[in-house]
């Protein structure tokens, strides 16, 4: 049997049964692709993936195909890919700071279901990111929160939990 990433393309079947193409770039950065590949003899056939749909398993792909950074090689020879150390640095990065804050919450859980440590990262990082510059106001509308509080109210509940606006 040939090593799981000799493979140029695989392919996935989705929650909504659509099948894409998967390149080399996510497969070695998927760690349940590489698992599967390393127990599946017949590779025509899609592998399951019955918790993404196929709009968020098309952005997985598209943030691999602009993923530049080169992987990390391990002592014993293993190789490995690093998250970006910020937004600037990555292509891949900004792309997902066009996504809606919905779809990138499933890209998130898609890095999850597919043991993806670096798209895992990214994600932790844009949302980091994201919320770095949003007032209180923009975050409890980001997350569709109550806003109707006056002023003397929102500063009881920021010292209700210890939290300053010295930041």
């Amino acid at each position: 049997m040939m090593s799981a990433t000799s493979f140029y393309t695989i392919f996935v079947n989705t929650n909504d049964n659509v099948s894409l193409p998967v390149g080399h770039n996510v497969i070695a950065n998927c760690k349940y692709l590489l698992e599967v590949l390393k127990n599946v003899y017949n590779m025509s056939i899609s592998i399951p993936l019955p918790t993404i749909n196929s709009a968020t398993m098309q952005n997985v792909i598209t943030f691999f195909g602009l993923y530049k950074n080169a992987p990390v090689v391990l002592e014993n020879g293993q190789s490995i890919s690093t998250a970006p150390r910020s937004v600037l640095d990555d292509d891949a990065l900004e792309f997902f700071v066009t996504l809606p804050y919905s779809e990138l919450g499933k890209v998130a859980e898609a890095a999850n279901d597919l043991q993806s440590v670096v798209l895992l990262d990214s994600c932790v990082a844009i949302f980091n990111t994201m919320t770095e510059v949003l007032d209180t106001h923009e975050l409890r509308n980001w997350y569709n929160l109550r806003d109707d509080y006056t002023a003397e109210e929102e500063n009881a509940i920021l010292n209700s939990h210890q939290i300053t606006k010295q930041m």
